[in-house]
């Protein structure tokens, strides 16, 4: 027999069964034996429901034992239909041949119970294969989670340096290393070595070769972990980033069947929307965790001394722990030998490169052999002898620098005339520091030379040097170019400073700046360039005009050539009308387009502390507020529509669409700068409804905004008190400026503002929150999390309950949100505060433990079972117990614990047996398939009511007992003796957000009384979505779920009630129930007789699929 035929061979059985046992059942006063027999049937019909849902799941292949069982189990209950078969015999005669073929009876029932004892391995066979499907489709669920933590954590980019660094490396370099008796001891059996030397020394080159060689090297159960740190990154100079990309390195090649399990916790972080983990001790722990499946960890990390100062001794204590003794870890570090590095790797294991001078100079050696032959550099012509003499002095003046070497060749290079070769070796400095000074001695010199018309190079090497200090990115050399023209206090470029072209720029910064051709970006060239800067040595030498006090001198600084810049006339006529115009503007002014991206970030790194060097706060409030900067602004925000594409316009147009709204000419895919890039086509409709004619709060809040969201907090404190109303004011789909610092995790900011007098309960619609009005708490529950900023928000009077808001969400009742967005230390922390554990929504009936289960919360159960939370007995929602839902959710862990605290097996009503044999092996499985089964027998006879029999039974009690009729209904309701209407469909099909809005499956007219009828609708859907997401938040459970199912009475077109969702982002098909009852429900109390009940699939926004496999709804309804 085909799969196909025994497909529809079971549900033919399955017929037969349920004929039997309606015959017998008939017979009234029948045996024991006739009794028996109705069991066996009920049995068989439940065994062989879930034997075709096992068959329909693993699509089973030919089974000769199946087909043999069915046959006999066919051929079993045929006779027992022959011989039961004669529906015209009086009751009596039935009685009779019962009695007289007792036997036969018996014989026919232990067939069906032998047939069960065949069934039995077979169902445990096909329960197996069913497994191993499924446990496939959990590895691809698991590997898709594992990778959406991964992008979670924000790592660097390590491979792209890696393969740089190696690019760079000469060949036959650095082979010294692996052999060296320190490294060697290290890579046998040591934990941790530190190779150290002085800038430029090669120290970056050696640790990509020490990772080339530990992969090529370790063993199979062996891993490398890698990590540059970059001064020109600044996301890599965060020894957290640094730790988040090891531990996205280490997760990479986790089993997947294992990560949820775990890293239940790092996973719930960030399906609940958190931000990445930044506590070392905490990261560490996740690093340890992650690595039990290697028996050795080795971790590269370069340039530590490149890390930001801030906390950087504890950061590295901590990664030297990492290494501790017994530890799997073998961690490899470079770095200068700064002061508070030494003090933590003290007494480490160590490889001085001041002391390996030999190798190091060999290496230098074939570094300028191979630099002298690039055809780049007029050095490649000259004669050997010559050759030979420039390398031994260069390696004797070398020190071990690589970088010192560098920019002496290219010093070398410089010369115009072959005598003066020997003499700029005699005078070469020997230090970086003096290379450094060399090299500004000779743009001194070149500013000599040119006479009056070189009287700003000096000046204009230091405009570079400070602008690519303190900038945000590297900047684009026209951008550079524009930019060294800009000062304070002049409202125009001042055009002595204007380059004829950008060699002339890369020619007189010689070896401090680095350009690079691929990106069009400059650079500094060096840390060592930057620290050269910054330092104490530059501002006690005659070269102080270049010396920057420090980074955040160079911040404010450059705010303040910003806000100079900004007022240039040509801003002052607002946004451009047109393409042409918008070109001309970029071509003139090239810098406004770095300044639209990043004078916020500028602005919000001002230091209060050193006022004497900023702008002044007048100067940056007027920018936001006054209206005479209104052109500014909006000229500002045209360019920052364009987001990335505003260099792809600036060179083709035609590649980058554009439109015209309301004369604000801008792209028509305006995703804009990136905080306000919260939705698709959210700085279009901004665009249409602020023309540049008009003057709106809208524009003004576009200039607060991203101050509120990044901004110190004395300066927010003055803008509040600048702009009185604003604290408690929406912006956008962002909130008041409370929800804004609730929303960006701001503990310091948030305090302040509720200091000043902002309203705790002020609400606002959020984009976070599907543009919904909510309330700062609701916020900091659902985006959040942050169980301090909730308490804080009660001291300051916040509410918790707010009646008057949208029910959806949990947002009246702050207690619900917190179990439904999984918060268990808010939820405690509203418990401590005296909220009920037991609340109950009054606007969709949901309770705090209904929606901690329906967010598959466990810690949240437990906070409030502790709590003293009801579970045995607990109310229903929407017709399901917190149990079912759990089995529902297929949490077993859920599932066992609420059956520990006195949760109720038998209050799973309509609970199918099939829809838990995901749980086949777990110790409570046997409790609940016993009381599925009762439940599902007593299903059958409710179900197989006509309303002949409910007539006939009302008549026997008004005849023989002389019952009124209301007494009689209320028995009939009492036990539930009602007429069942019922339809099913079983067709896979797949629903979108645009997929037609059409019924899946629509019931009969409903019979009963003409109102008022309907006691209990039972719906149940065999659905899943499309089984992935591209965020991580709420993973396998319901909450944020964007496919459900709505039912509809056709008397009532357009007024639907969801009834059902779908666990969000898992494949798995689930199977769920929904019994309703009508007490108190107005929409069942509106269903007349005559009408039908459609039930529809519903899918929202793109990529987000329903696929349905089946729905099923049963309608009772009474007589009277």
């Amino acid at each position: 027999m085909d799969p196909f035929s025994v497909i529809t061979t079971i549900p033919d059985i399955i017929e037969r069964c349920m004929q039997a046992y309606d015959i017998i059942k008939a017979i009234k006063n029948a045996p024991k034996s006739c009794s028996e027999l109705m069991e066996e049937l009920a049995t068989a019909n439940v065994r062989l429901n879930e034997l075709q849902m096992h068959i329909e799941e693993v699509k089973d292949q030919e089974n000769p034992q199946l087909d043999a069982a069915l046959h006999k189990y066919k051929t079993t209950l045929e006779s027992i239909l022959n011989e039961f078969r004669g529906g015209k015999l009086a009751c009596w005669t039935r009685i009779k041949w019962a009695l007289s073929r007792e036997k036969t009876v018996k014989e026919l029932t232990s067939e069906l119970r032998q047939n069960a004892a065949i069934f039995q391995p077979l169902l445990i066979s096909i329960s197996k294969r069913l497994h191993a499907l499924q446990r496939n489709q959990n590895e691809n669920v698991a590997d898709k989670r594992i990778r959406n933590v991964i992008a979670w954590l924000k790592p660097l980019d390590p491979s792209t340096k890696q393969q740089l660094t190696s690019q760079l490396r000469q060949p036959q370099t650095c082979g010294w290393l692996p052999s060296h008796r320190q490294f060697t001891s290290w890579f046998s059996s040591g934990s941790f070595l530190w190779l150290n030397g002085t800038p430029g020394s090669g120290k970056t080159v050696l640790a990509s070769f020490a990772i080339e060689y530990l992969k090529e090297n370790m063993a199979s159960e062996e891993i490398v972990l890698f990590v540059f740190v970059d001064f020109r990154d600044v996301r890599s100079t965060n020894l957290v980033a640094v730790m988040r990309t090891l531990l996205a390195q280490l997760l990479s090649g986790y089993n997947p069947k294992d990560f949820v399990k775990d890293f239940a916790d790092l996973y719930k972080s960030m399906r609940d929307g958190t931000e990445p983990p930044s506590s070392f001790e905490y990261l560490t722990q996740l690093l340890k965790r992650a690595s039990a499946s290697w028996k050795r960890v080795f971790i590269v990390v370069d340039a530590l001394d490149e890390c930001a100062l801030t906390k950087r001794r504890e950061s590295i204590a901590e990664v030297r722990k990492l290494a501790s003794a017994g530890s799997k870890f073998s961690i490899f570090v470079t770095s200068r030998e700064e002061q508070d590095i030494v003090d933590v790797l003290n007494g480490i294991p160590t490889i001085c490169l001041g002391n390996e001078m030999q190798s190091v100079n060999a290496d230098i050696e074939r570094f300028v052999k191979d630099k002298m032959n690039a055809p780049y550099l007029s050095l490649v012509r000259l004669d050997a002898p010559l050759r030979h003499h420039i390398t031994s002095t260069l390696l004797e003046k070398s020190n071990g620098m690589f970088r010192l070497v560098d920019c002496q060749l290219d010093s070398l290079a410089k010369a115009k005339f072959k005598k003066n070769i020997n003499n700029i070796l005699r005078n070469l400095p020997d230090d970086l520091n003096s290379m450094y000074e060399r090299i500004l001695q000779g743009v001194e010199a070149e500013e000599k030379r040119a006479g009056a018309d070189g009287k700003n190079i000096v000046s204009t090497v230091r405009r570079t040097l400070w602008w690519l200090v303190g900038s945000r990115r590297g900047l684009h050399l026209a951008e550079l170019r524009e930019a060294i023209m800009v000062e304070k206090e002049r409202y125009s470029p001042n055009e002595d400073f204007e380059l004829m072209s950008d060699e002339h720029l890369l020619d007189i910064c010689s070896s401090l700046v680095h350009y690079d051709t691929e990106t069009d970006l400059l650079v500094l060239s060096h840390f060592s360039v930057q620290e050269f800067i910054l330092s104490g040595h530059l501002k006690d030498t005659k070269y102080a005009v270049y010396h920057a006090p420090s980074v955040s001198f160079l911040y404010r600084h450059i705010t303040g050539l910003i806000m100079a810049y900004l007022q240039y006339a040509d801003f002052h006529t607002g946004p451009c009308k047109n393409w042409d115009l918008l070109s001309e503007r970029l071509n003139q002014h090239p810098l406004l387009v770095y300044i639209a991206s990043y004078w916020d970030w500028h602005i919000t790194r001002m230091d209060e502390a050193t006022p004497d060097e900023q702008p002044s706060d007048k100067e940056v409030l007027d920018l936001l507020f006054d209206t005479s900067f209104l052109p500014i602004q909006r000229s500002l925000r045209q360019i920052s529509y364009f987001g990335v594409d505003v260099d792809v316009a600036a060179h083709d147009a035609s590649l980058c669409e554009l439109d015209d709204a309301s004369g604000f000419f801008g792209p028509r895919k305006c995703y804009g700068p990136p905080w306000l890039a919260v939705e698709a086509h959210c700085n279009y409709q901004l665009l249409k409804q602020s023309p540049p004619n008009t003057t709106s709060i809208a524009e003004e809040n576009y200039m607060v905004y991203p101050l509120l969201l990044q901004g110190p907090t004395w300066l927010i404190q003055k803008i509040m008190k600048r702009r009185l109303g604003l604290i408690d004011r929406p912006l956008f789909a962002f909130g008041t400026p409370l929800m804004i610092c609730v929303y960006a995790n701001r503990v310091d900011m948030m305090e302040m503002l509720l200091k000043e007098g902002a309203n705790a309960n002020t609400c606002a619609p959020h984009y976070h929150c599907d543009h919904l009005i909510v309330p700062p708490i609701f916020l900091a529950v659902k985006a959040v999390g942050n169980a301090e900023m909730v308490k804080i928000l009660l001291k300051y009077g916040s509410n918790t309950v707010f009646p008057g808001q949208q029910p959806d969400d949990g947002i009246p009742y702050t207690i619900i949100a917190a179990a439904e967005y999984g918060r268990p230390d808010v939820l405690k922390a509203l418990i401590d505060y005296g909220d009920d554990v037991n609340t109950r929504s009054v606007y969709n009936g949901h309770t705090v433990l209904y929606a901690a289960v329906m967010a598959g919360s466990m810690d949240c159960i437990i906070v409030l079972a502790n709590a003293g939370c009801r579970i045995a007995g607990s109310s229903r929602v929407e017709g399901r117990t917190p149990l079912q839902v759990a089995l529902e959710l297929q949490s077993s862990t859920i599932v066992r614990y609420l059956l520990s605290q006195g949760a109720l097996p038998h209050e799973c009503w309509y609970l199918s047996l099939d829809s838990i044999h995901w749980a086949m092996g777990e110790d409570w499985y046997p409790e609940m398939q016993t009381c599925l089964v009762q439940l599902e027998s007593k299903q059958l006879v409710e179900a197989n009511c006509s309303r002949k029999d409910v007539e006939e039974v009302a008549h026997i009690l008004k005849l023989r007992f002389r019952l009124p009729i209301l007494l009689t209904q209320k028995i009939f309701d009492f036990a539930e003796f009602w007429i069942a209407v019922s339809c099913e469909r079983h067709e896979k099909v797949m629903i979108e957000q645009d997929s037609p809005d059409e019924p899946y499956v629509s019931t009969p007219p409903i019979g009963g009384r003409l109102e008022n009828s309907v006691r209990r609708i039972v719906f149940r859907t065999s659905s899943h979505d499309q089984g992935w997401s591209s965020d991580g938040y709420t993973l396998g459970v319901y909450s944020g779920s964007f496919t459900w199912f709505e039912a509809e009475v056709d008397s009532a077109r357009g007024v639907r009630r969801q009834i059902l969702r779908n666990a969000r982002a898992d494949p798995r098909s689930r199977t769920h129930t929904r019994d309703q009852f009508s007490s108190s429900d107005t929409w069942m109390a509106n269903i007349k007789s005559g009408d039908s009940i459609s039930v529809y699939p519903k899918a929202l926004y793109g990529g987000w699929v329903n696929y349905v496999e089946s729905i099923s709804v049963m309608v009772f309804t009474t007589c009277f």
